[in-house]
């Protein structure tokens, strides 16, 4: 009897323990968008107001004059000691908690979407970049890779061949059976159709598209190309119009860069475009794909049913994952709170540097603060200068500072969210919940 009452009182504690933790993971994540917008607005605004006001820099003081009192004196006052500050310290944290609030439950969609137009240009810029002189494409429009050594070529089409088969691969189209196998598939591919080696890869494209991975297959193995009867072209050819722009989108070469890219985008970011950047994301199956870890896509349900696609299916693995083990709910609780803080922390960032035009502030207070000194002190010195400069370096800071901020959030926030569903479904997987 003693040994259970012992352990209802340990499982007691530590519930206490994960609970305290979760509040202050909750808290933390809410304290900092607050924190940072009222550190921004003290900074920027209200210190180099009272620095002005507080200055007595509109008095004049002649040489013999002796020293003089000035409004700085109140600084010194009792009035700001003792318990003035803690009181400023509570109220700071309180008002950074109801401000906070608003910002933490703002939507991530489009914060989100951001990040995934800043990851499109990235792999656009390591993957296609390489193969587009640009210098040529602007005067006959033809593309690099057209001129490449053969080598460099074979590459290309290479990954491209590979990026194809994890498509197929993450539906289950086709036996697990060696990758040497797979390449001696391709080397004969290559050599019975050499320059035709691209538009086939283009066809196969088009039928993983749409799904038609019969008629892929046999296309494949028999090499039999087939008329088309629509205009592959106007499936991809948006693809690349955010970088490049053709004038025959035909081309066999364009087409390969488009489909290239677009199984590019399904690998590395789990979406064809900004439209499609909805959480949980339509093509993470590819995403686990290119990553091994095929043992996962059987839970990515609203991967293969697209109109019911929808974030409550991993909130119901979520629900599942709490009601089993809260130890490992808690490893998601993190997750989540960390993508959050940095969303909010984004937008607090955003407003500061945009909505509230901080850097037209910053140039007006440069102007009048100059024009006080030169209108108002009769000996403008070197020390009237720096004072100037401290006050104008106030809302400088505050402004990089946030600049640094909404760059820093958009690298990393749409991998955040890559991050988040894969410890879901891991965790879901591992606990083995049916």
């Amino acid at each position: 009897m003693e040994n259970n009452e012992n352990n209802n009182q340990y499982y007691r504690y530590a519930d206490n323990i994960k609970t305290i933790n979760e509040f202050l993971i909750d808290l933390i994540g809410v304290l900092v968008p607050g924190g940072i917008f009222l550190f921004s607005i003290i900074i920027s605004i209200i210190i180099p107001t009272i620095m002005i006001f507080f200055n007595d820099i509109t008095r004049k003081v002649s040489e013999d004059s002796a020293q003089y009192a000035t409004k700085v004196d109140m600084l010194a006052s009792n009035v700001f000691n003792g318990w003035f500050w803690l009181v400023l310290f509570f109220m700071f944290l309180i008002l950074s908690y109801a401000i906070g609030n608003i910002f933490y439950r703002l939507d991530i969609k489009d914060v989100d979407k951001l990040s995934f137009i800043c990851q499109r240009e990235k792999i656009y810029k390591e993957k296609l970049k390489p193969f587009i002189d640009e210098k040529m494409y602007r005067r006959k429009k033809k593309y690099h890779f057209e001129k490449m050594e053969t080598d460099k070529l074979n590459d290309f089409l290479k990954e491209y061949f590979g990026l194809l088969l994890y498509h197929w691969k993450e539906n289950d189209k086709f036996p697990d059976i060696n990758k040497h196998i797979w390449m001696k598939k391709f080397d004969n591919l290559q050599k019975k159709n050499g320059d035709k080696t691209i538009i086939i890869l283009n066809e196969i494209a088009a039928l993983l598209y749409d799904e038609n991975y019969s008629d892929a297959s046999i296309l494949f193995d028999n090499n039999i190309l087939h008329k088309n009867k629509n205009d592959l072209s106007d499936k991809v050819k948006d693809f690349l119009k955010p970088f490049v722009k053709t004038d025959n989108e035909k081309d066999p070469e364009f087409l390969a860069l488009n489909w290239y890219f677009l199984y590019c985008l399904r690998s590395e970011v789990a979406c064809d475009n900004e439209e499609e950047c909805q959480f949980p994301y339509q093509h993470y199956n590819t995403y686990l794909s290119k990553r091994g870890e095929l043992n996962l896509i059987k839970l990515t349900t609203w991967c293969k049913d697209k109109d019911s696609r929808t974030k409550n299916a991993i909130n119901a693995l979520k629900l599942k994952i709490q009601l089993k083990s809260k130890e490992a709910y808690n490893i998601i609780l993190k997750n989540e709170a960390h993508i959050r803080m940095a969303s909010s922390s984004y937008r607090v960032a955003d407003m500061v540097c945009m909505k509230l035009s901080v850097l037209p502030a910053i140039i007006l207070l440069f102007i009048v603060v100059l024009l006080v000194f030169f209108l108002f002190i009769n000996n403008f010195t070197l020390a009237s200068i720096e004072y100037a400069l401290v006050i104008i370096c106030m809302p400088v800071s505050v402004l990089v500072l946030n600049k640094f901020i909404r760059n820093s959030v958009i690298e990393f926030l749409h991998y955040q969210r890559l991050r988040e569903i894969f410890f879901v479904l891991q965790v879901y997987d591992d606990l083995q919940i049916k």
